[in-house]
């Protein structure tokens, strides 16, 4: 191993940590300033301008997707993780900007869940590389022998996995071999019982207590509530456009929308 590489990975984290730092006050100081500079009518969250910038960042939200979906098509993970990042972050600040501030009133909600998503995410990719290089010598029980029973279960796990893969998957190898969007699609209910023997080996061999709750939990947190997020945005964007009466609650319908059903 290179000497520099602490070091390096030091800077990293460093960065890191101010990037993601940087991510909030970035919005709120653009809010502030354009909330300053823009008459009200521009500076309200259903404005021209402001509902403008809700579409391109919510956009860039969904585009965020891409990052998880992409090792689910085959496509590289870097790229993906870069797209992800970028998308999320520039995104991000354009909805806290179309937030205007309101965040205690119902849609603000939805700004409260992004902050924890982000929260996440920056626990994601700063906190946990430290702690799985940390632990990765730990885990002595991947190393050490099982009872003859327990092998003798993972092995019939295993040569089921191989038996299912098989039939749809011919040319892989089991212990390279991970489940992607296009074997759900071409076949759900052999990926289905693939995945089933997966998490009974997952359990088996420890997979989630040999370390701390937050490395086994942090990533399935994350994803669901960002899996919120795109349910709470989706309905916010039906409601603002659909039904403008309801939403504006005997206020004056000063935005776009297309119908003001309620």
């Amino acid at each position: 191993m290179r000497r520099d590489t602490p070091k390096s990975f030091d800077i990293l984290f460093q960065m890191r940590l101010l990037f993601y730092s940087l991510i909030v006050p970035a919005a709120v100081g653009i809010s502030y300033i354009l909330g300053t500079l823009l008459p009200n009518q521009l500076s309200e969250p259903g404005s021209p301008l402001m509902q403008s910038l809700a579409i391109i960042g919510t956009l860039l939200l969904v585009i965020t997707f891409y990052g998880v979906l992409s090792k689910r098509f085959g496509k590289p993970g870097r790229i993906g993780t870069v797209i992800h990042i970028i998308s999320a972050n520039i995104g991000t600040i354009l909805v806290i900007v179309h937030s205007g501030g309101t965040i205690f009133a119902t849609p603000g909600s939805l700004i409260i869940l992004l902050f924890i998503i982000m929260l996440l995410g920056g626990v994601l990719r700063i906190v946990m590389p430290l702690n799985f290089s940390k632990t990765f010598g730990t885990k002595l029980r991947g190393f050490t022998s099982l009872e003859d029973n327990t092998r003798k279960e993972l092995r019939k796990i295993i040569s089921s996995k191989k038996d299912l893969l098989a039939q749809f998957e011919p040319n892989a190898q089991e212990g390279l071999f991970s489940l992607r969007l296009q074997h759900w699609i071409q076949a759900p209910l052999l990926a289905y019982r693939y995945r089933k023997l997966e998490k009974l080996e997952e359990n088996i061999i420890g997979y989630r207590n040999s370390v701390k709750p937050i490395q086994a939990y942090c990533r399935r947190l994350h994803q669901i509530f960002s899996w919120l997020l795109l349910i709470g945005i989706t309905v916010h964007i039906i409601t603002v456009t659909f039904f403008a009466n309801y939403v504006a609650d005997g206020r004056p319908i000063y935005w776009w929308h297309i119908e003001d059903w309620g």
